[in-house]
């Protein structure tokens, strides 16, 4: 418990303070480690809130960051459940 509450801590001070492709791959590895570290989607989508800009690329979608980690997720899981077997 004490892991999974400093890891959340840490990633939130991680979007604040670091550069975007630090604290995605610093949330990718927490949501390999940690069993359904869910908690990272959650602080994705306040990092949207605070610095998403719309993007032609993206559709207009103001989400990008939000989309990557759940589709980073799901995949992270699949691939878990890949190695377990």
């Amino acid at each position: 418990m004490f892991l999974r509450l400093t890891s959340v801590i840490l990633l939130l001070v991680s979007v604040i303070f670091l550069p975007w492709w630090l604290w995605l791959v610093m949330a990718a590895g927490l949501m390999f480690l940690l069993p359904a570290f869910w908690e990272a989607i959650p602080i994705l989508f306040v990092s949207d809130l605070i610095f998403g800009v719309p993007e032609g690329r993206f559709f207009g979608s103001v989400f990008a960051t939000l989309i990557v980690g759940i589709v980073i997720y799901l995949l992270i899981n699949l691939f878990k459940k890949y190695l377990r077997q």
